[in-house]
């Protein structure tokens, strides 16, 4: 046990103070190999006595430093911890008041974060993102996150983009199949987002994309994403975004629609426009979509290619709808036919 001598926190020392409570800076702490944090205590005294707390832990690594003004730094050793453990930093008065206060310990494991982030900077190729994720014995960097979308937005949201990168991916299942998500790009919409395009088609055969145009909003394609999504468990619907997209009018007129899963657009998917009016103002290739190949998708439980719709619209006929054909090359479909539906989404 690591003690700190009684530390007296104020008064003349003549019994005109008594300490009523403690409250620490930090509920409980976290710390690997060689970190130190700084724990201010907070004393609440009612003025009747002079009082002494002393303070202590339960694991001998753990060197507590007395700081001013009720200030405690926490410092553990160089050393790598074999194993997660917890302890616990014990305040107790040393007078008759009973007060007490603990601070449970965690003492993690593996790197401590510049060490990690040195790894992760030096190991960018695909990784699946997972809570097990150990990439060295011991060390589980993503052990507190809940799923791969978790692990992806707490990322973005903590400033720990590092340790996520394009090409990345999670399993994740929705309506009883299992599909991959990979990172595409990171921003392509300027809202500090994630962009994941999945590995297949919605289910095991295609939906019709409407029934009286080739309009996509409020289509029964879009209905079919809305439904996607409202079917996703809450590890991954919790981190999806409501994009602000945009989306073309058979004349070239630009709107923007918000939606939580979509499919992409002409441009998005080709680079170019070969059926719709798109322009390049409002729309970018996806990086992901570098060939014919990267743009193949098939059903569940499918191999291959299988066609699939665009959000775009044909600007020379009402009754057709840009696609992605088998081979993943550009195509047209009829809206009343019933092709694939590929379910991409935004993490942040």
């Amino acid at each position: 046990m690591t003690v700190i001598q009684p530390i007296f926190y104020g008064g003349s020392g003549s019994g005109d103070i008594k300490l009523k409570s403690l409250t620490a800076s930090a509920s409980s702490l976290i710390l690997a190999k060689n970190q130190s944090v700084d724990l201010q205590i907070t004393p609440t005294v009612d003025l009747s006595r002079a009082e002494l707390y002393e303070v202590s832990c339960d694991d001998s690594r753990v060197q507590l430093v007395k700081q001013p003004n009720h200030g405690l730094k926490v410092v553990t050793p160089d050393e790598k911890f074999p194993s997660t453990t917890q302890t616990v930093i014990h305040f107790r008065a040393t007078d008759d008041s009973g007060v007490s206060l603990d601070v449970p310990l965690t003492l993690q494991a593996g790197l401590n974060p510049t060490e990690a982030r040195e790894w992760f900077n030096s190991h960018t190729s695909p990784k699946q993102l997972s809570p097990n994720f150990e990439p060295l014995p011991g060390w589980k960097p993503f052990e507190n996150y809940a799923s791969g979308a978790e692990i992806i937005a707490r990322a973005i949201r903590d400033g720990k983009r590092y340790m996520v990168n394009i090409g990345d991916y999670f399993d994740e299942t929705v309506d009883g199949n299992t599909y991959r998500w990979t990172i595409a790009e990171f921003n392509h919409y300027g809202q500090n987002e994630a962009l994941m395009v999945p590995n297949m088609l919605i289910g095991t055969s295609g939906v019709q994309f409407n029934s009286g145009s080739n309009t996509y909003s409020d289509s029964i394609l879009e209905r079919v994403f809305s439904n996607f999504y409202n079917a996703m468990p809450s590890s991954l619907k919790s981190y999806v975004l409501n994009m602000r997209l945009p989306w073309t009018d058979s004349n070239g007129v630009a709107y923007y629609l918000n939606r939580y899963v979509f499919p992409p657009s002409e441009i998005e998917a080709f680079g170019g426009t070969y059926y719709s009016k798109e322009s390049s103002s409002y729309y970018s290739k996806w990086a992901c979509f570098s060939d014919n190949n990267s743009r193949m998708r098939h059903y569940v439980k499918g191999s291959g290619g299988d066609v699939y719709w665009l959000r775009s619209t044909y600007s020379g006929a009402s009754t057709f709808v840009p696609v992605v054909y088998y081979d993943g090359s550009h195509s047209l479909g009829d809206y009343h036919l019933t092709y694939g539906a590929c379910p991409c989404f935004c993490i942040a």
